[in-house]
């Protein structure tokens, strides 16, 4: 599994705030590729389940599922 603690935590101040935003990423072999890409760049990550990851910085959490393609 792809877990780093050494970016910083969420900001508290975006905890209270809705804000959603769904994507894709084409082309991506996995989560856990993704989740090492923002290891990569200094965010943290944390498993969210056995597939799915929770990558985060000060400002931004992104949740990291994998998809089987079928989605429209």
């Amino acid at each position: 599994m792809d877990i780093s603690d050494e970016g910083q935590p969420l900001d508290p101040v975006w905890h209270e705030i809705n804000n959603n935003v769904c994507g894709g990423l084409a082309g991506a072999p996995s989560a856990s590729w993704v989740a090492e890409r923002f290891i990569g760049a200094g965010w943290s990550s944390r498993s969210a389940s056995w597939e799915s990851y929770e990558v985060e910085t000060g400002w931004c959490r992104i949740e990291v599922d994998p998809t089987d393609g079928t989605r429209s």
